[in-house]
């Protein structure tokens, strides 16, 4: 494939101007740059056998700028095991409350934290796509960006004091 090409890569980006077969999440709507992040900074697994044949023959399906949803299932507390003997596979990696209990679920915290109904908040709002800090890739802070989650907090709940209130998650989900 002709993208894969580092010449024509190359002899695209210098002569063309830009690659166009490079997706710039900052020009996709929010949720098709969350979805970028996702690829990678989410538990998923696939919708069934065909589909994991399909990925361990061909690679995944999911190209930037796509839906994720329409390759991958992202896992829930809900998400069926597909194996009999370990029912829990999914559901301990969740608290009791469907929040998540671990890192590299991030989508997945994203997508249900309650400043998720902005559709205008993603993950490079606050993160550098692998870059900057390489300690956690975050951007420096700035003035807006300190107030962005208060003034989201603050508008959905009417106190801050309220939107921080962190739910009992003492026990894995049931």
């Amino acid at each position: 494939m002709q993208r894969f090409d580092m010449r024509w890569r190359r002899a695209t980006t210098t002569h063309a101007g830009s690659d166009r077969s490079i997706v710039n999440p900052q020009r996709l709507p929010g949720a098709r740059a969350n979805d970028i992040c996702g690829a990678c900074h989410a538990g998923r697994t696939l919708p069934d056998v065909a589909a994991l044949d399909r990925w361990m023959s061909k690679g995944p399906s999911y190209r930037p700028g796509d839906d994720l949803s329409q390759h991958l299932l992202t896992l829930q507390a809900t998400t069926p095991s597909p194996s009999a003997h370990m029912p829990d596979l999914f559901r301990n990696r969740f608290w009791h409350d469907g929040s998540i209990r671990l890192s590299a679920y991030e989508y997945q915290g994203l997508k249900s934290s309650a400043c998720a109904v902005d559709e205008e908040l993603t993950c490079i709002r606050c993160h550098s796509m692998h870059g900057g800090d390489p300690a956690g890739c975050c951007r420096r802070p700035t003035v807006a960006m300190r107030h962005v989650c208060a003034a989201i907090r603050t508008s959905r709940t009417g106190s801050l004091s309220t939107a921080v209130t962190l739910p009992n998650r003492s026990a894995p989900a049931a």
